[in-house]
Order: structure tokens, then C-alpha cells, then sequence
């Protein structure tokens, strides 16, 4: 009973299956002939794997194809791995030179999977940039005052397709920055309560600041603000009583 209890307890070697990289391919060329017009892709359906990536891509803009691409899936890879090599700079050392290779070679072709999938999206997104950026460049040479806004929203586009592609889930952003932000807010709320002759609790500034912000709020969230910005209620309310006094 003994041996068979330490036998359960341990963990199953992890065994390289060769089965996971054919999956990975045909998980790849399935999601592309979901999410990609056939037409656009010359060859997708001849796709077997890595080897036979498919090399020309028809690209859109503004409802026209306009640019025919032909990609040489070497030299991405190459690409791919001269990059591998500058993030893993300092972070290599521990690795034999034969581990490093099988390191590379394989986050290459995973990084290749993903540059496969993308690529259509990623053409079409930088060409339809191109456009706004030629007329924004007119716009700067005439000296109009819109030509930074027109920069920051491209920029805020390719942010969100980025994002969009990666899977990135971002949190709700933080209410405040920083304590002066907080003790401003804090301060305008209190200073309306006094003016409509209401007493100053932490219930009433929640109240004023849902209001404002049609955020729903109630007095444990003044609490927990005042313990990360490390403001004492008590003294910051004699301040502005005092202040409103004077």
C-alpha cells in the first residue's frame, strides 16, 4: 500500500509528442480558413504545414485590393530567430548550445504560426495607416493644428489591434493616480455637502462623488482610498471646516 501511495503522488514524466506540432498546424489552418477570405490567400487550401506556408497575400484598404505580397517564409524564420537570439541575450548562459538551437528553432516555429495568421490583418491595418498618414502629412505641410490628433489616433488604433491580436485582458484602470488627485476630489465633495448645510461622513462623500461619476459607491471604498493614499479622515475633515470657516 505504501509503494503504491508514493506511486500516485508522482508526476508523470512530460513526453514531447510530434502529434502536438501537427495539431498546432492544422489548428493554425483552420483558424485561417474561418477568419481569412479564401480568395485573398494564393494557395491556403494547398497548405500541409510550415513548409508549405502559403507565399502571396492580397491586400485591402478602404473596400480595394491594392498590394500583392509574396512572403519568403526563410528568411522569416531567420528573422525570427536573430530576434530569439536578442532577447535571450544574458538569459542563455545556462543553456548548452544544442539546447539553445531546439529553443530556437522551436519558438521560431510557433512565432511563424502566429505571423501566418496575421499577417492579412497586420498588411491590411499598416495600409489603411498608410492612408491617414499621407493626408495627415498634408495637413502638416499646410500647418493645420489637426495634424498631431490625427498621429495620436493612429497610434491609439494600432495600440488597440495589438491588443485586440495578443488576447490581452486589461483591468479597470485605476480611479485615481495619485494622493493629491484623491484629496482634490475628496475636497470638492466636501466643500459641496458644507455649502448645502449637510454634515461631512464618509457615506454623504460617496454619495456626491456617484453622483459625479454614476459609479456606485458607498463608504467602504472612501475607506479603502483613504488607506492607499494614506489620508486621515478625521484631520482632513477639520481642515476643510476650518478652511470653509475662515
Amino acid at each position: 500500500m505504501k509503494a503504491t501511495s508514493q506511486s500516485k503522488g508522482r508526476r508523470k514524466k512530460k513526453v514531447k509528442s510530434p502529434s502536438k506540432a501537427v495539431y498546432r498546424e492544422h489548428q493554425v489552418i483552420r483558424r485561417l480558413l474561418r477568419y481569412i477570405d479564401r480568395h485573398r490567400v494564393v494557395g491556403l487550401l494547398d497548405t500541409k504545414g510550415i513548409e508549405g506556408f502559403p507565399r502571396v497575400f492580397f491586400a485591402s484598404a478602404e473596400g480595394h485590393r491594392a498590394v500583392k505580397v509574396t512572403v519568403d517564409w526563410l528568411g522569416v524564420i531567420a528573422g525570427l530567430e536573430n530576434a530569439i537570439d536578442i532577447l535571450a541575450t544574458g538569459r542563455s548562459a545556462h543553456l548548452t548550445a544544442e539546447r539553445l538551437a531546439e529553443v530556437k528553432r522551436f519558438r521560431s516555429t510557433q512565432a511563424a504560426f502566429y505571423v501566418l495568421e496575421f499577417l492579412p490583418e497586420a498588411i491590411d491595418s499598416a495600409l489603411s495607416n498608410l492612408y491617414v498618414e499621407a493626408f495627415t502629412k498634408i495637413s502638416v505641410e499646410q500647418g493645420r493644428p489637426g495634424a498631431r490628433t490625427g498621429v495620436e489616433i493612429l497610434a491609439s488604433m494600432d495600440y488597440e489591434h495589438r491588443v485586440q491580436r495578443l488576447g490581452i485582458r486589461e483591468g479597470p484602470k485605476a480611479r485615481f493616480e495619485h494622493r493629491s488627485q484623491y484629496e482634490n476630489v475628496l475636497k470638492n465633495a466636501m466643500q459641496d455637502l458644507l455649502s448645502e448645510g449637510e454634515e461631512i461622513t464618509q457615506e454623504a462623500v460617496a454619495g456626491k462623488l456617484t453622483e459625479e461619476s454614476q459609479d456606485a459607491l458607498d463608504q467602504r471604498m472612501i475607506r479603502r482610498w483613504n488607506k492607499e493614499f494614506g489620508v486621515n479622515w478625521k484631520m482632513f475633515v477639520k481642515q476643510i471646516i476650518k478652511a470653509d470657516k475662515s
